[in-house]
């Protein structure tokens, strides 16, 4: 981490802001097996794949995959491009609910822009 004065600040919300994501998720997953309006398995396969791709890309990876399953975003450059386009190909018939599991890993990772 580069130091700077607002290195303090900038720290403390960070870990609040995870501290949030950690709760969301812990009571996403919970809910999850319970759920009327989705399929667990799905989402919970979602989840995995998410944090696959996590394990095996980092925060890039997890980017790539976010604007893969939601639309939103643009590659900023051809490496992002690949992968985005190498996701696509891996995700192109996934299920609703699937999709449902990575974005919300996504979301709750705290490294989306």
């Amino acid at each position: 981490m580069t130091d700077h004065e607002h290195s303090q600040i900038y720290a403390a919300l960070r870990d609040e802001n995870n501290l949030d994501l950690d709760a969301d998720m812990a009571s996403l997953i919970q809910s999850e097996a319970t759920s009327m309006f989705c399929n667990p398995r799905q989402t919970r396969a979602g989840r995995h794949f998410a944090a696959d791709i996590a394990k095996a890309h980092g925060v890039a990876g997890v980017r790539s995959l976010y604007r893969v399953v939601s639309g939103n975003g643009i590659p900023l450059d051809d490496d992002d491009a690949a992968a985005d386009e190498a996701l696509k190909e891996q995700l192109k018939d996934i299920d609703k609910d699937f999709r449902l599991g990575a974005i919300t890993f996504c979301e709750c990772s705290g490294v989306l822009d």
